[in-house]
């Protein structure tokens, strides 16, 4: 080897392609720096595409929106010091969601740390718990040490792709200077590279662990319990909370909901919610408006709840689980997703399987179809009553309000078009107000731990696949990512919808704002930002709409074509809770006198 710095861009190329190889990744995330040099050139030379991203904590939430489309990683490249840290936020939601990521960071050699060294940090251990694995190899001084590395770098990979607990991996890579190659290689410098060529060609893809069959025990018992709840009328429910895109688990939950004839209560991150493929299921929209209210909750008060994926964003849900007067199963491909902690059961593993085995144990008792009981019936009256209701509200308000905007960004989206929405106000209005009865494509969300950071760009992100994205999140969450802007995929098409209502008007929904002289302007952080500036700072399109019909027709122009366009749709700010309130309670007033339901003392095996 005629110097150090062939044996180091021998080591890079090793590092780069066989971790492209190893999963499967179609494209990088790099942002800019110095260190990472040999990184970098090696990901040019061997061929690998890249999308540059100067922010890095967008760049990890665009990766994050590739990973939530695709379910392949899409690595991120950085330089050393604080670059490192902005990728902290998306590694968390990553974790939580149990998504692909694989950060490589370049570093600075051992020699240099603790001794004041320019962009110099302890970076190993900065993420914490919240990567399946952490890897340094350090500096080769041979290419023993690089062939030393390939077992190490698989079960590396292996860590956070083939194992039940997907999640994200972290590789520091130790990095001398000079950073670059020879411009000349020697004749062993070539010979060197030649020998990582062979090992990149036995590099394959890590294959992904299947999910566990869930706890036989606790199956049983669900299975007794459903079974017992159909054989007595169904006077039970199934909760769909956020899934995975991709998953098979709601075309599983929708032939179940079949089956038994029980209530779908679908949120609209389950991914089943505007499921054309749900026909003759007896699927509740507005069950929000319903179950928040004491006539609905008296007549509608289910005796089972199996409640599939992760935790319920709704707040009438959130009650339902808290009341605890009901026999409440989990199914969940991760975690505990039970925070009121009183379900009977929590069954984690393969969700899918779990649901289609109960499919066929009623079908196999039924021979059929088990046709809605009256208790399902009453529920899907009552949620006729309170969509036509909602439905009348919103079509005689005078003004855009953001109930009428959700509606008509749901009704905007193709067959095949990903919505993704914010944490804040926007999902929540998706879940009280639309209903559309044609298919759309994946709900994007990120509740992992429901952060407003990195919308855009993880929006950006799953576009950036080939589907055509539509946004729909609160000006402050807007805001919070206008980095997200400026990691556009080319060609790509993102519409971002954004409720400008000057200000997080969530909190208004919450118990600071009835707190006496509560300092609000600290929690809703009214703003004075001009959202088409922000658009134009990277040359987006931007236009602002105040009626119905105009942002109908922006949409229109909009949605599915080329390029990010920013849609501003200025509603009335102090509007959304006390508008949402009214209905509610108009649903409430005008719903029918119903029989008081019957009360089962056995309650389900």
């Amino acid at each position: 080897m005629s110097a150090a710095q062939d044996l180091q861009y021998a080591s890079a190329r090793f590092l780069v392609g066989a971790l492209t190889r190893a999963t499967g990744a179609t494209r990088w995330v790099v942002s800019p720096g110095s260190r990472s040099t040999p990184l970098v050139l090696a990901l040019h030379d061997l061929g690998v595409p890249l999308h540059h991203a100067i922010d890095e904590r967008a760049a990890a939430f665009f990766a994050l929106g590739v990973a939530r489309e695709t379910g392949v990683p899409a690595p991120l490249l950085c330089t050393s010091g604080t670059a490192l840290a902005h990728y902290l936020p998306a590694v968390i939601e990553a974790s939580e969601t149990h998504l692909p990521m694989l950060v490589v960071s370049a570093d600075r050699p051992p020699e240099l740390h603790g001794w004041g060294a320019n962009q110099t940090i302890t970076q190993h251990g900065l993420f914490g718990a919240f990567v399946r694995a952490e890897l340094d190899l350090g500096c080769a001084t041979t290419l023993a040490d690089i062939d030393s590395w390939r077992p190490r770098l698989r079960g590396f990979v292996q860590a956070g792709l083939g194992c039940a607990a997907v999640g994200p991996l972290h590789l520091n890579v130790p990095l001398r200077v000079p950073l670059e190659p020879s411009a000349t290689p020697s004749a062993e410098a070539k010979a060197a590279h030649a020998q990582v060529d062979e090992w990149l060609a036995e590099v394959s893809p890590v294959p992904r662990a299947q999910p566990v069959a869930v706890d036989p025990q606790g199956f049983e018992a669900l299975s007794a319990a459903v079974s017992d709840c159909v054989a007595r009328g169904g006077r039970g429910v199934l909760v769909a909370g956020p899934l995975a895109v991709g998953s098979a688990v709601p075309a599983a939950l929708v032939r179940l909901a079949r089956a038994s004839g029980l209530p779908l209560l679908a949120e609209a991150a389950s991914q089943c919610r505007f499921d054309v493929g749900a026909q003759g299921v007896a699927r509740v929209g507005a069950f929000d408006a319903l179950l928040r209210s004491a006539r609905g909750q008296a007549q509608l008060m289910p005796e089972l709840v199996l409640q599939v994926g992760a935790a319920p964003t709704s707040k009438s849900l959130e009650l339902l689980a808290e009341a605890n007067v009901s026999a409440r199963f989990v199914l969940a491909p991760f975690g505990r997703p039970d925070p009121a902690r009183n379900a009977k059961a929590i069954l984690v593993g393969d969700v899918a399987a779990a649901l289609d085995r109960l499919s066929d144990q009623l079908a196999a008792r039924a021979r059929s179809s088990v046709p809605a009981s009256s208790y399902a019936q009453t529920f899907m009256g009552l949620d006729a009553h309170a969509h036509a209701v909602i439905e009348r509200e919103l079509a005689a308000e005078g003004s855009l309000t953001e109930g009428a905007a959700t509606q008509a960004v749901v009704d905007a989206l193709g067959d095949d078009t990903g919505l993704l929405l914010g944490n804040s106000l926007a999902i929540r209005h998706v879940d009280a107000y639309a209903r559309r009865s044609r298919a759309t494509g994946p709900v994007h969300t990120q509740r992992g731990v429901s952060g407003i950071d990195g919308l855009i760009a993880g929006a950006a992100g799953a576009a950036s696949t080939g589907r055509a994205m539509v946004a729909l999140l609160g000006d402050v969450s807007f805001l919070h990512d206008l980095g997200g802007l400026g990691v556009h995929f080319p060609g790509s098409s993102l519409t971002v919808v954004v409720l400008q209502n000057g200000g997080g008007r969530i909190f208004e929904m919450l118990p600071i704002a009835r707190y006496p002289d509560a300092p609000m302007g600290s929690f809703t952080t009214e703003h004075g930002a001009d959202l088409r500036a922000a658009a134009q700072v990277f040359g987006h399109d931007h236009v602002a709409v105040r009626t119905r019909e105009a942002l109908v027709d922006a949409l229109a122009q909009r949605v599915g074509a080329p390029g990010l366009h920013v849609v501003e749709v200025q509603v009335p700010p102090h509007d959304a809770v006390a508008r949402q309130r009214a209905i509610y309670a108009k649903v409430e007033a005008l719903m029918p006198a119903l029989p008081a339901p019957p009360t089962y003392t056995g309650g389900p095996s």
